[in-house]
């Protein structure tokens, strides 16, 4: 595989993972990881190529770096649906965990009536 192809594919890990994490589940984030671990095993193996010396010429050069252009830009798409999906689900955890902690007013946890306690003043206000 040369430099330009490893390049390539690893946008193309990047890219799938950004479109499954357009509907964030835990599946969709699961398998994003999968091709992000991709996607690093490719530039690991570019990076090698490249640090042994190995110089493109120009027009190779160019392709590369509007290979490597394009994926930072998928990078940044992944790095913000995975930032928001994050966000999804800490925001799903909190109004699922203060369902289960907090009663209602005047409901206990199993969604009975509490006992009411009487109030021995003069005036109540409500609202």
């Amino acid at each position: 595989m040369t430099e330009i192809e490893k390049i390539r594919h690893a946008r193309q890990c990047v890219d799938r993972a950004r479109q499954r994490l357009i509907v964030p589940t835990l599946k969709s984030m699961n398998a994003s990881a999968c091709e992000i671990a991709d996607a690093i095993d490719l530039l690991k193996q570019l990076e090698a190529v490249l640090t042994r010396g190995a110089r493109p010429d120009s027009a190779s050069r160019r392709m590369l770096r509007n290979e490597v252009s394009g994926l930072r830009r998928a990078l940044g798409q992944v790095n913000e649906l995975m930032s928001a999906t994050g966000k999804f689900y800490s925001g799903w955890g909190r109004l699922a965990s203060s369902a289960i902690d907090e009663a209602p007013a005047n409901y206990t946890d199993r969604g009975r009536p509490a006992v009411v306690v009487p109030i021995h003043a003069g005036v109540v206000v409500h609202g």
